[in-house]
């Protein structure tokens, strides 16, 4: 059997001027969307699923041209975020309005994929076109075809959108998490029909047999350095669907890989934020009583995802004075207060700083402030 493939380009002329109001959201470029439609045209599919929405563009592309090909199926968009993430402002996939007849859609928005997986094939009928489109950096598309896998049908079609992009973003050399899924999933390869200079930067895989029976290989890959850390929510949820559908080998693998994966995150945030070896800050913080984390930032943030990944406590998060708290005062059932709060809430706190150098002078002088005392940790 051949193991690559040239797809040949599908003329979106028609589409595109269907759309050209929200042309400015464009996540894909005109001829990675003229990939994706020629894939269609050839699959012709009847469950479709998209990971990763943005605004919803390229959903509406996928949408137009389902329908323009006559081709009833049902589609499912999901993404990790219920708000775009270049304007917070507004909802994930906010473009999305008109649904076609011929199809039927739904929404998955606000967490991994692994907790929508079950309820999108709760009707028996396996994924036979994946789009997915999303960090770009590990373990982002591979955790996330992993888990994927088991619902896949017999040659289901996954579209891997910036396989390049580690060579077009600026200062962004490790978005690579596509291309290193794209090289080690086994199956039949597909790449652009592309005679010009520039970089391939959408591809897919045809699920043959072979895919699943080569998997270690794609696991071998999240013990790359990840970019970023997981949560441990979403490392148990990933873990559920993988201690399900794999073997014990497999599943262990992957305990062991986010153990590892933990250990490393932590060491190099310590290191780069606190400028702290890791185990003084631990023994610390878990020495400490009433610990709270000033600020809710980026910073702060990640603070936070620091603390629970390392199963270290935080009793509160605070935010200066002239901030707004949010409306449901919490997060991840962690209360979030203003700093002037604290005097009436404690006699004493323990504070980790979670914000940037820019910002530590007037925090530092807003928990002078206080009436009640205070010890600063990192």
């Amino acid at each position: 059997m051949k193991k690559h493939k040239h797809i040949s380009y599908y003329d979106i002329t028609n589409i595109l001027c269907k759309l050209e109001n929200n042309k400015s959201f464009m996540e894909m470029t005109e001829r990675d969307l003229r990939f994706l439609c020629g894939l269609l045209r050839d699959k012709m599919p009847k469950k479709v699923v998209e990971i990763g929405v943005a605004a919803g563009f390229t959903t509406n592309v996928i949408l137009t041209c389902l329908h323009d090909l006559k081709c009833n199926c049902d589609m499912y968009s999901v993404d990790y975020s219920k708000y775009y993430y270049r304007d917070m402002t507004k909802e994930t996939g906010f473009l999305t309005q008109s649904i076609p007849d011929n199809i039927k859609y739904r929404k998955y928005f606000g967490n991994i994929i692994a907790e929508f997986i079950d309820d999108i094939c709760s009707d028996n009928k396996k994924i036979d076109f994946l789009i997915i489109d999303t960090t770009h950096s590990v373990p982002g598309e591979i955790i996330d075809f992993i888990v994927c896998l088991p619902y896949l049908a017999d040659e289901c079609i996954v579209v891997l959108h910036d396989v390049g992009l580690n060579h077009l973003s600026n200062g962004m050399p490790y978005q690579y998490a596509t291309r290193l899924l794209f090289d080690s999933a086994t199956g039949v390869k597909y790449f652009e029909d592309n005679t010009t200079d520039e970089i391939d930067n959408i591809a897919a895989i045809k699920i043959t047999n072979d895919t699943f029976d080569n998997i270690v290989d794609v696991f071998s890959c999240l013990s790359i350095t990840w970019q970023y850390m997981l949560s441990n929510t979403d490392i148990d949820n990933y873990g559920r669907i993988i201690k399900r559908h794999y073997s014990d080998y497999f599943y262990s693998m992957y305990i062991k890989i986010t153990s590892i994966q933990k250990k490393t995150f932590s060491i190099d945030f310590a290191r780069k934020f606190f400028k702290s070896d890791f185990n003084l800050i631990y023994s610390k913080w878990n020495q400490s009583e009433d610990v709270v984390v000033y600020g809710f930032g980026y910073y702060g943030k990640e603070v936070i995802g620091f603390a629970q990944i390392n199963n270290l406590p935080i009793s509160a998060i605070v935010i200066s004075d002239d901030q707004t708290l949010p409306e449901n005062g919490e997060f991840n059932e962690i209360p979030i207060y203003h700093i002037s709060d604290l005097n009436d809430k404690y006699e004493s706190v323990s504070v980790i700083m979670g914000v940037g150098d820019e910002y530590r002078k007037i925090c530092l002088h807003n928990l002078d402030l206080l009436k009640i005392e205070y010890k600063l940790l990192a």
